[in-house]
């Protein structure tokens, strides 16, 4: 199961990968349009599972319905073709100096949305301007707190569906930073080899502090949102 913290109208869950196929995958899409990266969800996903069982309780729920936002970073709400390629670059060092790949998902309670203005259910409009910018908080919390913050490199896109808007999350160390050690793998073939693994966990209070500041600045609206909108 997906680490994962709840809040008022709030999911958050993180996994991480290793240098596989769902690692590949991401990177091959990252350059992709909107809609063929939303269609293609499955298959760079670390999600699946949890996104069927989020399903099974929500019947509204579908991962596959509606569409998806263009890729934003921290300092951008959409990317050209040139920073596309670059991010993309990016997450391959990363890939071929071992780093794990993050992926989280921030999941909101569409009600929840719309009872602090932030989504209309009549009309499906979302206020994407402010879930970017409470994004770029909670990751700034999260690189902060796990000494991140000058080596690591992520991307996201808002993901739209019946009941549950969500956020996907993908972050990499491109030289990674984290502690490492050393560990036997075997191989498809039966050989046995040893490989150097970076630490992928992350602590669970930092999950709290991300939930926390984006609960506390969608409920409170807080300076904090108008600041970091100013600086993109």
């Amino acid at each position: 199961m997906p680490e994962g913290k709840t809040g008022p109208g709030v999911i958050l869950v993180s996994k991480y990968v290793f240098s596989d196929q769902k690692f590949s995958q991401y990177i091959n899409y990252i350059d992709r349009s909107a809609a063929v990266r939303s269609k293609a969800y499955g298959l760079y996903s670390v999600y699946a599972d949890y996104m069927d069982n989020l399903k099974k309780r929500s019947p509204g729920f579908n991962p596959k319905s509606g569409k998806a936002s263009a890729l934003f970073t921290m300092t951008k709400n959409q990317l050209t073709v040139q920073e596309k390629q670059e991010l993309k670059h990016q997450f391959e060092i990363a890939q071929k100096n071992d780093s794990p790949m993050w992926q989280q998902v921030i999941s909101f309670k569409n009600n929840f949305l719309k009872e602090y203005g932030l989504y209309d259910c009549r009309t499906g409009k979302l206020d994407e301007e402010k879930i970017r910018a409470v994004t770029r908080l909670a990751m700034q919390e999260e690189m902060k707190d796990e000494k991140m913050d000058s080596a690591a490199v992520w991307s996201a896109a808002i993901h739209y569906n019946t009941d549950n808007i969500h956020i996907h999350i993908a972050i990499v160390e491109p030289h990674p930073t984290r502690k490492c050690k050393k560990i036997m793998v075997q191989e498809k073939h039966g050989e046995k080899k040893i490989v150097r693994q970076f630490k992928g966990n992350m602590k669970p209070k930092t999950f709290g502090k991300m939930k926390s500041k984006i609960v506390n600045n969608i409920v409170d609206r807080a300076p904090e949102l108008q600041k970091i909108n100013d600086i993109i």
